[in-house]
């Protein structure tokens, strides 16, 4: 059974317990969760650095997220529950958004107090070469193959363009020259 012992793995357990809310709601309200009555509020960026972490942990969670059925017992319920409400957020993202700007609006994530975009491109462009990305990259909700079409969209000047979508799409906020991550919430209700 998987333990979380290592303090990279509190820090995940921590980072995915912040990514979401999780609310009760009464038996006669329209509302109601499928299961257990509750309703699940996904926090935008808050989830996409928990994923990205995720990812670069690798190998230090893989045991505790391949075995779920393990994982509860070892951190609580509710970092579970968030892990997969994130993967149906994930899921639905995906769909509607080109593999490099999901990957760019992953790491800005990470980044709260803002960044310069060549940084940011810069750690987007490291962050698809990693093994641990390609390995790992369905924690994030992606297969090998977006990895790789993220990467092979990677040009001169590919930034710009990028950080235009997301503007519009509503993922980044830009003060002074410097971009940062939009909060946005995903509401839905959720039921294990």
């Amino acid at each position: 059974m998987a333990q979380i012992n290592s303090v990279v793995d509190k820090k995940l357990a921590e980072a995915w317990a912040v990514a979401f809310e999780r609310t009760e709601e009464s038996a006669d309200t329209v509302a109601r969760g499928q299961f257990l009555g509750f309703n699940v509020c996904v926090k935008i960026p808050e989830v996409f650095a928990a994923a990205v972490d995720t990812v670069k942990a690798g190998g230090s969670v893989f045991a505790a997220i391949v075995f779920p059925a393990a994982w509860p017992a070892t951190i609580p319920f509710v970092v579970w529950e968030s892990y997969c409400a994130a993967r149906s957020v994930f899921s639905a993202l995906i769909e509607r958004m080109e593999p490099l700007e999901y990957v760019t609006v992953a790491i800005l994530a990470t980044h709260e107090g803002g960044v310069d975009e060549d940084v940011l491109a810069d750690e987007v462009e490291k962050f698809v070469k990693e093994p641990n990305t390609r390995k790992f990259s369905w924690h994030l909700g992606m297969t090998e193959e977006r990895i790789d079409d993220a990467g092979g969209d990677i040009h001169e000047g590919w930034i710009s363009h990028v950080v235009r979508e997301l503007d519009r799409k509503g993922f980044v906020e830009i003060e002074d020259g410097k971009l940062f991550p939009k909060p946005k919430n995903m509401e839905w209700k959720i039921g294990f």
